[in-house]
C-alpha cells in the first residue's frame, strides 16, 4: 500500500458526492463569480472552497487558491481562513512529494485550530500529520494520531472524518503485516461512506480492499475492486485517485503474466502523475514499468525507468530531506508530550480543586444546621416569652405556622441543592469538566446565598420579636450603604439584565441603626430584582427633606393590586408570588422591614400599580 494515493487526505467535501465533472463546473464557476462579489471571512471561506474543488484535478489552481486564502486570511487576521489555507496548501505539498514543508503548514494549521477551538479541524489535522508519519515508516507514532484524529470524530458524531479515520488506521494494520485487522477497518469504513453516499471516500475503499485481496492472491476479485474504483475516479474527474489506481491495476497484471495489459495501465497512471505534478504516484509508476519492461526483455527501457525511479526517490526522501522531516516530527512529538504533561497536571489540579470544594460543602452544611438550630431555639424562646399574653397568642400561632413553614420548606430547598451538588463532587467516578465545575459552583453559591441571606433575616425577626437585640443609631452615610448593598446584588441583578439606577443627593446621612438599615435596603432591592422583567431598571433615590431621609427603590415590574398590599406585611402564606424568573421567596423579607424600620423611628411606605412596577419608600429620621 502506497500512502501518496491511497491514504485518504480527510479534504472535507463540500459539495454532494453525486455531482458529476458538469456540475462540479457549474459549482467552481459560481464560487468564482461569488468570489468577486463578498469580502472579508465570506471570501476567505471560497477561496478554501476552490482549493479543495481543485485538489485531485488541478493540483496547482488548488495552491493558488490555498495561497491566497492564506495570505489575504492574515491580512484581515482571520485565523480560521488562515489555518484552512495552511491545511490544503501542506495536504498540495505533501501530494507532490514535499514532505517537510507539508508537515510545517499542518502544524501551523493544528496550532491555530486549537486557539479558536475548531475541534473537526483539529481532528483533520492529525490525519494528515499521521500521513506523514507512514509515509516516513513510522507507523506506531501515525497510529497513536490516527487513533486521536479517530476519538475526536466519534466524540462529534462525524461519520465521514470516522469513516476516514477507520480507512487509515486499516492501512497502518496492512503496512504492519495484519491483513485481516486492516479488512476489518477497510470494511467498516466502507459501510459509513455507502450510508452516506460519500463517491470520494468509496472509490478510495475500493481501491483498498481490491490491495487486500491482492495481497491473499484472489486477482480476479482485486481487479473487479479495482475497476469498480476506477470507474468512480472517473466520474469525479479525481486525476489523483485515478493515477494510483492504474498503477495497482498494473502490478496486478504484472502477477498475473499479462505484461502488456500492465505496461499500458503503468503508462496510464504515469501520464495522469505527470498531469497533476505528482512525483510520488511517478516514482510507482516507475517502479512498475522498469519492472515489466524487464519482464518483456526490453532492458533499455527497463533501465530508462529505473534510472527515473531512482532520481525520484532522491529527490523525495534525500537524506537532507529526512534530517528536517525527522526533526520537524521531533519537535511536534515533544510539544504533544508537555501538552499530554500539562493536561495531566491540570486534571490534578481539578482533583484538588475538588477535594477543597467537598471539605467547603461540609463545612458549610454543618454551618448551615447549626444556624438552623439557633433559629429553632430563638424561636421557641419568643414563642415561650409571649404565650401568656393572651392578645397576642393568635398573632404569634400565625406567625409560628409561617415560621416552621419557612423552615420546612424555603430552609429545606437551598439545603437539598448543596446535598446534591456535594453528593456528585464528591463521588469518586465522577470527572467534571472545568465548566461543569463553574456551573455547579454558580449553583452552589446561589444556593449558599440564598440560605445565608434567611437565616440572617430569621435570625434578626426573631431577636425583634422578643426585644432580645441592641440597635446601634449612629450617623450612616446613606449613599454609601446603598452603593454597598447594589455591590452585593449587581451579579443577580445582571443575570436578568436589569439595570440599577441610583439617583442620590450628595452628603445625604441618616440617623439610625446600620444593620437595621442594611437588612431592610437589602430585602427591598432583591424584591425588586424578583419582579422586574428583564431588560428594564430599578431606581435607587436618595434624598434629604425636612429632618429626615428618603430613600426609594422603584421597578417596572408586575406591580400588585390594592387587596395584596393591604396584606403585604404579614406573613400570609397566601401573598407570597413567584418573581418574574419564577424565582421563590418567604415574605419574611417584608415583615422584618417593616418592623425594623418602625425600631429605627422611620416609616416604610408602598405605592404599586398592577403592570406598572412598584416603589418602596424609607423615610427615616436624618444625622445632626
Amino acid at each position: 500500500m502506497r500512502y501518496e494515493y491511497v491514504v485518504m487526505s480527510l479534504a472535507i467535501l463540500v459539495f454532494s458526492p453525486f455531482f458529476g465533472k458538469g456540475q462540479e463546473r457549474k459549482e467552481i464557476d459560481s464560487l468564482r463569480s461569488r468570489l468577486t462579489e463578498v469580502n472579508d471571512t465570506a471570501r476567505m471561506n471560497i477561496l478554501f472552497e476552490l482549493s479543495m474543488q481543485y485538489q485531485f484535478t488541478k493540483p496547482d489552481s488548488a495552491m493558488h487558491f490555498a495561497t491566497r486564502a492564506i495570505s489575504e486570511s492574515r491580512e484581515i487576521n482571520y485565523l480560521k481562513g488562515e489555518a484552512d489555507g495552511l491545511i490544503s496548501a501542506g495536504r498540495l505539498k505533501r501530494d507532490k512529494g514535499a514532505y517537510a514543508e507539508a508537515l510545517e503548514d499542518i502544524f501551523a494549521s493544528l496550532e491555530i485550530y486549537r486557539k479558536i477551538a475548531d475541534t473537526k479541524q483539529i481532528a483533520n489535522a492529525f490525519n494528515d500529520i499521521s500521513i506523514v508519519y507512514a509515509i516516513s515508516e513510522d507507523y506506531k507514532q501515525s497510529l497513536i494520531y490516527f487513533e486521536k484524529a479517530l476519538e475526536l470524530f466519534q466524540q462529534m458524531g462525524d461519520e465521514q472524518g470516522e469513516s476516514y479515520a477507520l480507512n487509515n488506521i486499516g492501512i497502518i494494520h496492512q503496512e504492519l503485516g495484519d491483513d485481516s485487522t486492516a479488512r476489518r477497518y477497510f470494511i467498516q469504513s466502507l459501510r459509513i461512506k455507502e450510508k452516506n453516499n460519500d463517491l470520494y471516500g468509496i472509490s478510495r475503499a475500493y481501491t483498498n480492499l481490491g490491495s487486500i485481496l491482492e495481497n491473499y492472491e484472489q486477482w480476479d476479485q482485486a481487479l473487479v475492486y479495482y475497476f469498480k474504483a476506477d470507474s468512480v475516479y472517473k466520474l469525479r474527474d479525481d486525476h489523483q485517485g485515478a493515477a494510483g489506481n492504474f498503477v495497482s491495476i498494473a502490478n496486478l497484471y504484472k502477477l498475473k503474466k499479462d505484461l502488456n495489459k500492465a505496461r499500458r495501465y503503468a503508462l496510464m497512471g504515469m501520464q495522469e502523475a505527470e498531469q497533476i505534478g505528482s512525483k510520488p504516484i511517478q516514482q510507482d509508476a516507475a517502479k512498475a514499468l522498469s519492472g515489466i519492461y524487464e519482464d518483456q526483455g526490453n532492458y533499455r527501457q527497463a533501465l530508462r525507468y529505473q534510472k527515473l525511479f531512482q532520481a525520484l526517490s532522491d529527490s523525495l526522501l534525500n537524506a537532507r530531506n529526512l534530517e528536517t522531516i525527522e526533526s520537524l516530527k521531533a519537535r511536534f512529538n515533544a510539544t504533544e508530550k508537555e501538552r499530554e504533561i500539562a493536561d495531566l497536571k491540570k486534571e490534578q489540579e481539578l482533583q484538588k480543586a475538588l477535594v477543597q470544594r467537598r471539605t467547603l460543602l461540609s463545612y458549610t452544611l454543618i454551618g448551615g444546621v447549626i444556624l438552623l438550630s439557633l433559629s429553632l431555639v430563638l424561636l421557641y424562646s419568643a414563642y415561650s416569652a409571649n404565650k401568656k399574653k393572651k392578645d397576642a397568642l393568635m398573632a404569634l400561632n400565625r406567625d409560628k405556622d409561617r415560621f416552621f413553614s419557612i423552615l420546612s420548606h424555603d430552609i429545606k430547598s437551598p439545603l437539598n441543592t448543596l446535598k446534591g451538588f456535594s453528593s456528585l463532587l464528591m463521588s469518586p467516578t465522577t470527572l467534571l469538566s472545568m465548566e461543569e465545575i463553574r456551573t455547579y459552583a454558580g449553583r452552589i453559591n446561589h444556593s449558599l446565598e440564598k440560605l445565608t441571606h434567611l437565616i440572617d433575616d430569621l435570625l434578626k425577626w426573631s431577636m425583634s420579636r422578643t426585644g432580645k437585640h441592641d440597635l446601634k443609631f449612629e450617623r450612616i452615610d446613606m449613599n454609601d450603604l446603598v452603593r454597598n448593598v447594589v455591590e452585593l446584588y449587581q451579579l443577580t441583578a445582571e443575570s436578568k439584565k436589569i439595570e440599577i439606577v441610583t439617583e442620590s443627593e450628595p452628603q445625604v446621612f441618616g440617623f439610625a441603626d446600620y444593620n437595621s438599615l442594611h437588612t431592610v435596603i437589602r430585602n427591598l432591592l432583591s424584591n425588586g430584582i424578583k419582579f422586574s422583567h428583564p431588560d428594564s431598571r430599578i431606581y435607587i433615590r436618595t434624598m434629604a427633606e425636612d429632618g429626615h431621609v428618603r430613600m426609594s427603590i422603584r421597578d417596572s415590574g408586575i406591580g400588585m393590586q390594592k387587596e395584596m398590599m393591604e396584606n403585604l406585611f404579614s406573613l400570609s402564606k397566601d401573598r407570597i408570588r413567584s418573581g418574574t424568573a419564577n424565582e421563590k421567596g418567604t415574605g419574611l423579607g417584608l415583615a422584618l422591614s417593616r418592623e425594623l424600620i418602625a425600631e429605627n423611628k422611620g416609616e416604610l411606605m408602598v405605592t404599586s400599580q398592577r403592570g406598572q412596577g412598584s416603589e418602596f419608600s424609607i423615610i427615616i429620621p436624618a444625622a445632626s
